[in-house]
């Protein structure tokens, strides 16, 4: 998945006037303003948005940080008395 900004932007419907402000965000780590913050918080495409970069961003190093399955999980027997019965 390639990282396409205009294109995240456009989905998410968002407006022009915050994408510079945005791409600064995602691509520099600048922290925003307190008004694309508030955004960013409290409006839905904005998240959104802010989660499918971060998606796109993170993408290849997915694979050093894999959950493992369940069933290779190593279950401990219990140490207390009270376990064992």
């Amino acid at each position: 998945m390639s990282l396409d900004l205009n294109a995240i932007c456009e989905r998410h419907e968002m407006s022009p006037k915050y994408r510079p402000e945005f791409f600064a965000l995602v691509l520099h780590g600048r922290r925003p303003s307190r008004e694309m913050r508030t955004r960013l918080k409290h409006v839905t495409n904005y998240k959104a948005a802010l989660d499918e970069a971060m998606v796109a961003l993170s993408a290849p190093y997915a694979h050093i940080f894999e959950v493992p399955a369940p069933s290779s999980i190593t279950r401990f027997e219990s140490l207390v008395p009270e376990g064992i019965a």
